[in-house]
């Protein structure tokens, strides 16, 4: 098992992820968050702010989740798209 401490392994590498806007939107599209006709005018906002982020953190998916939440066709909860969305960030390490 690793040794963790302040978040960085002990080889003194730190994790942080990143969203890229194709598979966003991708699944956006899968999953039915947001109907054909039904295209918010902030929704590339939502895109760009999503895929500007250095780090994805917890607190950012929920804002976008929460976004998604707010529009969406499908039955879904705030934490299916919150697992969903974190599904698809890729983690780097520096």
């Amino acid at each position: 098992m690793t040794n963790v401490k302040n978040g960085t392994a002990m080889t003194g590498k730190r994790e942080y992820r990143t969203l890229y806007r194709k598979d966003l939107h991708d699944l956006c599209i899968e999953k039915n968050w947001l109907g054909h006709n039904n295209i918010p005018k902030d929704y590339v906002e939502i895109l760009d702010f999503a895929t500007k982020q250095k780090n994805v953190t917890a607190d950012i998916i929920v804002i976008i989740a929460g976004y998604f939440l707010k529009y969406c066709e499908a039955e879904q909860t705030m934490e299916s798209i919150y697992i969903d969305i974190e599904n698809i960030c890729v983690s780097h390490f520096e």
